[in-house]
């Protein structure tokens, strides 16, 4: 039986890990592609940081920390289109999922310290 990765079900990493699928296809490419795959792989890194930080104060932190880190991936991508790493709608596309990974990290964090009211019958 195949023991499965704990955040593999989440969205926001799916993404995260989409984002990396594309930077490793660049990786040789130019002197961006090697900062673009390193750069793609800390947003991972930091998710699975974020998610497994405990207690709620440092969980929300580290997702905020993650989420900034997402933020530094779009220079990269204007410059790789810019460059011609990728073409422009590819370009658009991995824009996009970088503010979808920036808006559910900041879900994430926002909700983080959030308590769980108790549901009384």
């Amino acid at each position: 039986m195949e023991k499965k990765f704990g955040l593999e079900h989440l969205d926001v990493y799916q993404k995260a890990v989409g984002i990396l699928d594309a930077a490793a296809v660049l990786s040789s490419e130019g002197p961006l592609g090697p900062l673009f795959a390193a750069k793609s792989a800390e947003v991972v890194t930091t998710l699975i940081d974020g998610l497994e930080a405990w207690p709620a104060e440092e969980r929300k932190e580290a997702l905020f920390r993650a989420r900034r880190v997402a933020h530094h991936l779009r220079p990269f991508i204007e410059a790789g289109a810019r460059n011609g790493l990728f073409d422009e709608a590819e370009a658009k596309r991995l824009v996009g999922e970088v503010e979808s990974v920036s808006k559910m990290l900041y879900a994430m964090a926002k909700n983080a310290g959030a308590k769980k009211e108790a549901v009384t019958a």
